[in-house]
């Protein structure tokens, strides 16, 4: 069982009987919801990534070790202050939406198998406050594609 079924086991489902095209149509718009969290972060390597994204749907092995480099970071920022208080939000929220973003960025960018997009999904609705809304819009991106 992946990330992805443990929250949302029937989108997850329906997912998993998606064709490479619609996995595609779907990490796409998952990614649009998290565009906001990654205009955040001032790097050049989330602007070309943001741009291969929405034109290929690949992310060279490259620009995704240097995306998956970028939300270790955040992590690691994250992290310490999460241990240290876990009840001061404010002062480790941002780096964790960041972290997710990138990783969701990075899933969503190393091919068009079901795993990729689950964990791009996953990602994406760690780093969003209303994963109802989410997962109906993927769910409708699903069936209009479908």
């Amino acid at each position: 069982m992946n990330r992805l079924e443990t929250i949302a086991p029937d989108f997850a489902q329906n997912l998993l009987k998606a064709d490479p095209a619609k996995l595609r149509a779907v990490k796409r718009e998952a990614c649009r919801e998290i565009l906001p969290i990654l205009d955040e972060i001032n790097d050049a390597d989330v602007v070309r990534a943001k741009d291969e994204i929405f034109k290929n749907d690949i992310l060279s092995e490259d620009l995704r070790k240097k995306i998956d480099d970028l939300a270790d970071s955040f992590d690691e920022k994250y992290l310490p202050l999460y241990e240290k208080n876990p009840k001061d939000e404010p002062a480790y929220m941002s780096f964790f939406t960041k972290a997710r973003a990138l990783s969701a960025i990075s899933s969503a960018g190393e091919g068009d198998s079901y795993a990729c997009a689950a964990d791009a999904i996953y990602e994406v609705s760690s780093a969003l406050m209303d994963r109802v809304t989410l997962f109906e819009r993927l769910g409708t991106v699903l069936q209009v594609n479908g």
